[in-house]
């Protein structure tokens, strides 16, 4: 997904049809029609496929439709009253999804009582809409590509390892890199007891024992995982920039501090690819996530 940067003082610029303005996004939020399946799931009440399901097997009623016209096609409006069994659906809650250029030096929280600026604070400064929760965290010192969305169904999704949606970091690294060091970081490194999942490695710059620069892409998110594994290896972290989640990508255009809305519709097709991908993974015996171990 490209970018479209926003801030108080420049206008937001439209790269793609995968980016709206905040406007934009929430006027979609609000359009008048939507399939059934969608408008069950924007309640809260269960996924989009299982909604389908549900549809299919006769379950959800649509007042003002016959049952020949509840498919997992039809549209309906926001308002509609709809029921799944007994249980009536609940009003639509609006979905937006934005991503943020997360600078160093910021904390991923509310309120800080040292008064060290927070990345909810960049998000206010940036008109977004409160109630947003962040998908996963970054810390202190590590920069980069954030998601907040208002859906907490929608975040759970994006944060779960079992989900598969990669991860990919540029890491500044000092100390000796050698094959064995690459070999572990891709096949899998023990940190406390715990055998981290391999990575994909690419060594972007090396000049020799000083300073290397890898590009990791990982499938798990966590707590400082990657300075852990680094620090395992004898790897000094000097600094850490997520680059992108999942198909959100920074590009040059989103600087560090500028925001951007991420299209829902399109985020969530993505992640549906991503959940299949990782069901037929485990399906074939693969394994792309950590285990503790002895």
């Amino acid at each position: 997904l490209s970018l479209s940067r926003s801030r108080s003082r420049s206008p937001n610029l439209s790269l793609s049809r995968y980016v709206r303005s905040f406007a934009a996004a929430a006027a979609a939020a609000g359009e008048n029609r939507v399939r059934i399946s969608k408008r069950i799931a924007d309640s809260g009440y269960c996924s989009r496929r299982e909604a389908e399901r549900l549809i299919i097997a006769g379950k959800v009623k649509v007042q003002g439709l016959g049952p020949e016209d509840v498919t997992p096609a039809a549209k309906v409006p926001h308002d509609a009253v709809i029921h799944v069994g007994s249980a009536r659906i609940g009003a639509a809650k609006p979905k937006l999804v934005v991503a943020y250029n997360k600078r160093r030096g910021e904390l991923v929280a509310n309120f800080d009582e040292r008064s060290r600026r927070t990345v909810f604070e960049a998000l206010d400064e940036a008109g977004v809409v409160g109630g947003m929760k962040a998908v996963g965290r970054l810390d202190f010192n590590t920069e980069g590509l954030m998601l907040f969305t208002t859906c907490g169904r929608l975040a759970r999704r994006l944060e779960l390892p079992a989900t598969g949606v990669p991860r990919t970091y540029r890491v500044r690294v000092h100390g000796r890199i050698t094959r064995e060091k690459l070999r572990a970081l891709r096949t899998g490194t023990v940190v406390d007891g715990f055998k981290h999942a391999g990575m994909d490695v690419v060594v972007e710059r090396n000049n020799g024992a000083k300073i290397t620069w890898l590009r990791l892409t990982c499938r798990e998110g966590k707590n400082r995982m990657i300075r852990k594994i680094c620090e395992t290896l004898h790897l000094d972290v000097t600094r850490l920039v997520r680059t992108s989640y999942g198909p959100v990508q920074i590009v040059k255009e989103l600087r560090p501090g500028d925001v951007m809305a991420v299209d829902v519709g399109v985020l969530e097709g993505e992640l549906e690819k991503y959940e299949a991908a990782a069901a037929a993974a485990r399906s074939e015996g693969g394994r792309y996530l950590g285990k503790k171990v002895k």
